[in-house]
């Protein structure tokens, strides 16, 4: 595989959406260079609400003898002021992958640590009487890649059924 590096990124988008994932299924695409085109199968993927302006990831990687290794942590927070606030936290820490929609219409996914998931993210939470952040926490042998819907599923709901 190679890369113009020379080349400028001709977008820049910004998170617009949340989801997360509590399966097990993962695959690397066949031919692909590490998690950059990601195949969930047999999933189900939930909506999760999130404070658009305070969905915040980074992703920083460690060099090692044994190969770089990539620490993922993605934080989001959501309003808690309904009764609802301990069951909602611990439904989304039952969460093994969380996928990140961009403005230019792809997915991110992140949670996945090796070819297979071996290791469970780590998940926090923080709250008050306002709201609660959650922290998610993983590491991984590969930078964060691209997600490819097979489901259909989080395809944008104006595409008339025909085109399917």
């Amino acid at each position: 595989m190679s890369i113009n590096l020379a080349a400028k990124a001709t977008q820049t988008p910004f998170i617009c959406g949340l989801y997360y994932s509590k399966g097990d299924k993962s695959y690397a695409a066949v031919g692909s260079k590490g998690f950059t085109d990601t195949i969930l199968l047999e999933e189900a993927y939930q909506d999760v609400y999130a404070s658009l302006s305070a969905i915040r990831f980074s992703q920083k990687s460690t060099p090692s003898r044994s190969g770089d290794s990539f620490a993922q942590q993605l934080q989001f927070q959501f309003p808690n002021g309904d009764k609802e606030m301990a069951a909602r936290i611990t439904e989304i820490k039952r969460a093994k992958y969380m996928i990140l929609k961009l403005t230019n219409n792809e997915f991110m996914i992140i949670g996945r640590n090796d070819l297979e998931q071996n290791t469970r993210p780590t998940i926090t939470s923080e709250n008050n009487t306002r709201t609660t952040q959650i922290t998610f926490e993983a590491q991984s042998i590969f930078p964060a890649g691209r997600f490819n819907d097979v489901s259909g599923k989080l395809l944008p709901a104006l595409i008339p059924l025909s085109l399917l």
